[in-house]
């Protein structure tokens, strides 16, 4: 966690919007890779990814934390723009995502809430997406980042401070790298305990 006392520090984090490729061979396709169309035709899964993330971290000796996202938002065929994001989801409590989930927070990582699309402006679904991701971890969830960076300022960071969130990583840019209101250190919007963490770069890592 942050200290006031720190004058500088990296957080490490990873999104995990997805853990299985689908529709994304076509969304983000580089163009002429035949790794990807053989992967069309194998069981190689290059989103599912936590062993290497693990053991590059173990030999860097640093901890990451992970933000598990449970999408709840319905397809609408009316609204083309939105269909990824009722594509491809997970539950927290499926399985092999349950596992991993665990396995992380036994080793160290932290498991955070990568909460769905509307929920920056629902209270209860907040609340219900933290308890579920609760109840594979069986220990409280700490820290969120909104999907899609969706933030209404300041009442998103006063739905997650009801709904018992000590931080939130949703602050940025979501179309370019860099400061968004030339904000660089952690912030308390309410001059309490809850706690703002920029984010400053983001990226996409395929570990093929």
């Amino acid at each position: 966690m942050w200290s006031d006392n720190k004058k500088f520090a990296v957080c490490l984090t990873h999104d995990v919007d997805r853990i299985k490729k689908t529709y994304q061979y076509i969304t983000h396709s580089r163009k002429g890779s035949f790794l990807e169309v053989w992967q069309l035709f194998t069981n190689q899964n290059p989103y599912w990814n936590f062993k290497t993330i693990m053991e590059v971290e173990d030999k860097l000796g640093v901890r990451s934390s992970f933000f598990f996202l449970q999408e709840s938002k319905k397809i609408n065929l009316m609204r083309p723009d939105e269909w990824a994001l009722s594509a491809g989801k997970y539950k927290f409590i499926d399985k092999k995502v349950g596992e991993i989930i665990q396995v992380l927070d036994r080793n160290g990582w932290e498991i955070g809430l990568r909460s769905s699309y509307d929920s920056y402006r629902k209270i209860a679904l907040l609340k219900r997406e933290k308890a579920l991701l609760e109840s594979v971890t069986e220990r409280p969830i700490l820290g969120v980042r909104q999907h899609y960076l969706n933030l209404n300022i300041p009442e998103t960071w006063s739905i997650q401070k009801k709904d018992g969130l000590k931080y939130d990583g949703s602050f940025g840019l979501t179309d370019n790298m860099g400061f968004r209101d030339d904000k660089f250190f952690p912030f308390r919007p309410f001059n309490d305990d809850s706690l703002v963490i920029p984010l400053t770069i983001w990226t996409r890592i395929y570990l093929d």
